[in-house]
């Protein structure tokens, strides 16, 4: 079993290359059920104009790494987490929420911004 710890390493891992070199911070909103799961992520950076909050596309392989976390939180009676917004900053801190509501996968899901105090919000292109 991969430590939790390890795990939040393997998600930074998989998705630093796609982040700017001045980044500040990172969120990541992530769904699952058994069979499908759903990313949304972006990080802030510092643009001429002030804070930006750029959307990222998650790389293939980073659902494995939640679904991992997922597997590994189990223990005792605990159920699978349904959602986990994970949060990093750049001096290496980071947090994790979870949710075990049902999700409604008929409903269409909305990006939103995570950083309501960036200025200016952009799309990465890769």
């Amino acid at each position: 079993m991969t430590s939790p710890t390890h795990i939040f390493q393997a998600i930074f891992d998989s998705i630093s290359h796609l982040l700017d070199p001045d980044w500040g911070a990172l969120c990541i909103q992530y769904r699952v059920d058994e069979t499908r799961s759903s990313f949304v992520g972006s990080y802030v950076t510092r643009a001429p104009a002030g804070l930006e909050e750029v959307s990222m596309a998650m790389p293939d392989g980073l659902d494995d790494v939640f679904r991992e976390l997922r597997q590994n939180l189990l223990g005792g009676n605990r159920q699978r987490f349904s959602g986990c917004r994970f949060q990093m900053s750049r001096d290496g801190a980071f947090d994790a929420n979870y949710s075990y509501d049902d999700i409604d996968w008929d409903q269409l899901l909305i990006p939103n911004w995570n950083f309501p105090s960036a200025v200016i919000k952009r799309v990465a292109v890769y």
